[in-house]
C-alpha cells in the first residue's frame, strides 16, 4: 500500500484529465498521506490546491519541467518550490516550444531550483536515460538531487538499475505513479509505483526535513 505519490498530473498538464480537486479526492480516498501535483511546466494546479482546498493531507509543491542537456530533452521535477517564483510562473511558455534548443538547460533549472532551497529530481529515466550511465553521471555532477526510481511504468530491471545507481551515489530515490488520465495510461493509477513502504517513510522524512529547513531560513529572513 502506498502512502506517498510524488508525480501526479491534473488537467493543467497537456495530457491530464482531472481537476486538482478531483485528483485530491482520489488521493484521499486511497489513504495517501503525501502527494505532489507536478503538472508539466505549470504551477496553476498546485496553486489551486494550496489556495482553495482544506485537507490534512500534506501537499508538496512541485512542477515537472522540460529541460535539455546537450540538445537532449529531459524532464525534471522540482519539489519544495515556491510556486509563485517568477521563473516557475513563466515555465508554461516552454510547453509550447518545439525546438529543443529553446528549452532551459539542466544547469539553469538546477540553479534556480536550489536558490529556492528546493530539490531537482530526474524523472522518467526509463525514457530519457535508458542505459546511458555516462549521461546520468553528467547530470549528477551538474547537481541533480535524485532520481525517480519507482514508477508504475518501469520494468523491474530498470527500477533495480536506477535504485543501485542512486544508492551508490547517495541520491534521493523518489516514487510517482505518473498519473494523468485513464484513457491513454489505464495502468497508471494514483499511488501505484511499487516503492517499499519503509522507503516511502524514509522519503517522507527527507521532505519533512526540507520543510523545516525552509521554515528556519524564512524566519532568519
Amino acid at each position: 500500500m502506498s502512502v506517498i505519490d510524488l508525480n501526479i498530473h491534473t488537467h493543467y498538464s497537456n495530457n491530464g484529465q482531472y481537476t486538482p480537486k478531483e485528483v485530491l479526492m482520489m488521493a484521499i480516498e486511497l489513504g495517501l498521506e503525501y502527494i505532489s501535483i507536478a503538472d508539466c511546466n505549470c504551477v496553476r494546479g498546485v496553486i489551486e490546491v494550496l489556495e482553495k482546498t482544506n485537507t490534512k493531507m500534506k501537499i508538496i509543491p512541485a512542477i515537472s519541467l522540460d529541460v535539455r542537456h546537450q540538445e537532449k530533452p529531459l524532464k525534471i521535477i522540482a519539489y519544495g518550490i515556491d510556486p509563485y517564483h517568477p521563473k516557475l510562473m513563466e515555465a508554461e511558455i516552454n510547453s509550447n516550444k518545439t525546438d529543443i534548443s529553446q528549452l532551459p538547460t539542466v544547469k539553469e533549472v538546477i540553479s534556480y531550483v536550489h536558490e529556492q532551497n528546493a530539490i531537482a529530481i530526474l524523472i522518467e529515466p526509463n525514457i530519457y536515460i535508458q542505459d546511458d550511465m555516462d549521461l546520468l553521471d553528467e547530470l549528477r555532477l551538474l547537481g541533480i538531487d535524485g532520481i525517480e526510481v519507482y514508477c508504475g511504468r518501469y520494468e523491474p530491471v530498470k527500477t533495480l538499475q536506477y535504485r543501485r545507481y542512486a544508492d551508490k551515489h547517495s541520491l534521493i530515490k523518489t516514487c510517482g505513479s505518473g498519473f494523468c488520465n485513464f484513457r491513454s495510461f489505464p495502468h497508471c493509477h494514483i499511488g501505484r509505483h511499487k516503492m517499499p513502504r519503509k522507503e516511502q517513510y524514509e522519503l517522507i522524512n527527507i521532505f519533512r526535513k526540507l520543510t523545516h529547513k525552509k521554515k528556519d531560513l524564512q524566519q532568519m529572513d
